[in-house]
């Protein structure tokens, strides 16, 4: 009898010891849990530097372009970029000082492509393809009294135009410094063709989606 109520008590403290030992362990995980949610809920969340932006834009440029004359030139660029590509839609009208009669004016329809780099407020770019000019030269009408200055013939009073069209391959590169929504910046400007080659330097302003 004795040694029936000794097993029946080791019995019971087994039971006792097992009970406490679950219950300090599922309290050791309530403490994980609780550890846990409180780190999720003090976890800062910072934005994915490495994401790619998809930004557009456009530029409104002006500037001096040369030449055989110097020349003034108005720029219009239609712009989309994303994963440091950059692909351009661009019109050009470049327009020589005529103040005494000749000189070209031209106009180019281009479409580049590129790379870009950026850096908080710095924006840069390159870019080339393809593009379409058209434009017409002003040259002095025959004449046999070869009285002639700058293009300009007095004698008849006036000049002829030649107009002309063809492929050419325009380069740019640009320079900015950006805000969000607007852009400051500097562009070089180059098409290579047959009949209206030129080069030049524009100040520009970039609304849009700049970040």
């Amino acid at each position: 009898m004795e040694d029936t109520n000794l097993v029946k008590a080791l019995l019971v403290i087994c039971a006792l010891l097992n009970t406490k030992e679950a219950l300090s362990q599922e309290s050791y995980y309530d403490r994980l849990n609780r550890i846990k949610k409180n780190s999720d809920s003090l976890r800062i969340s910072v934005p994915d530097t490495n994401k790619p932006s998809k930004c557009f834009w456009l530029d409104l440029g002006t500037g001096l372009i040369s030449e055989s004359k110097e020349g003034f030139v108005i720029d219009i660029n239609l712009n989309y970029a994303a994963k440091n590509h950059i692909l351009s839609g661009q019109f050009v009208n470049a327009d020589d000082f005529r103040i005494f009669g000749g000189g070209k004016v031209s106009y180019d329809f281009s479409f580049l492509y590129g790379r870009y780099y950026s850096k908080e407020r710095i924006f840069a770019s390159i870019a080339t393809g393809l593009s379409y000019v058209k434009g017409w030269a002003s040259i002095c009408a025959a004449t046999d009294s070869g009285d002639e200055f700058n293009g300009f013939d007095f004698s008849l009073g006036g000049s002829i135009k030649r107009h002309f069209s063809t492929i050419g391959i325009p380069v740019r590169a640009q320079v900015m410094i950006r805000w969000k929504y607007l852009g400051i910046g500097l562009s070089g400007i180059v098409n290579m063709n047959s009949e209206r080659p030129y080069q030049g330097l524009l100040l520009n302003i970039s609304p849009g989606k700049l970040k």
